[in-house]
């Protein structure tokens, strides 16, 4: 999987999973909001992504969830992983329930948000 959607509002968390998936071989575009704003705009065409990692916990405009749902409403068939401070098995599976394939807790190891993305752990 070469194209990766990122969603997260905290810049340097951004910044470094850019950083860390590019060197993993990953296009990465990252975003603090609005996914579906940007996957109906012009630029999609150019890196539609396999994937999508969302952070539950936005602090403006629409929720982690929301974001999961407009994305699947939208016709987003890619994976979706999302990840939240909240590691909670509530949240994990609001998450799934909202369409989300996988479920990462922050703060985690890279080695196993690798696996969650490919589809190797959930």
């Amino acid at each position: 999987m070469a194209n990766l959607l990122l969603v997260d509002d905290d810049p340097e968390l951004r910044e470094l999973l850019v950083l860390v998936l590019g060197r993993r071989g990953h296009k990465v575009t990252a975003l603090a909001q609005d996914a579906v704003d940007w996957l109906r705009g012009p630029d999609q065409q150019a890196a539609t992504p396999g994937a999508a990692l969302i952070d539950l916990g936005l602090s403006s405009g629409r929720s982690g969830l929301d974001e999961i749902r407009e994305l699947r409403r939208a016709g987003f068939t890619g994976r979706i992983v999302a990840m939240s401070a909240d590691n909670d098995a509530r949240v994990a599976a609001a998450a799934r329930a909202a369409g989300a394939a996988g479920f990462i807790g922050k703060p985690f190891e890279f080695e196993h948000l690798f696996e969650v993305l490919d589809g190797n752990a959930s």
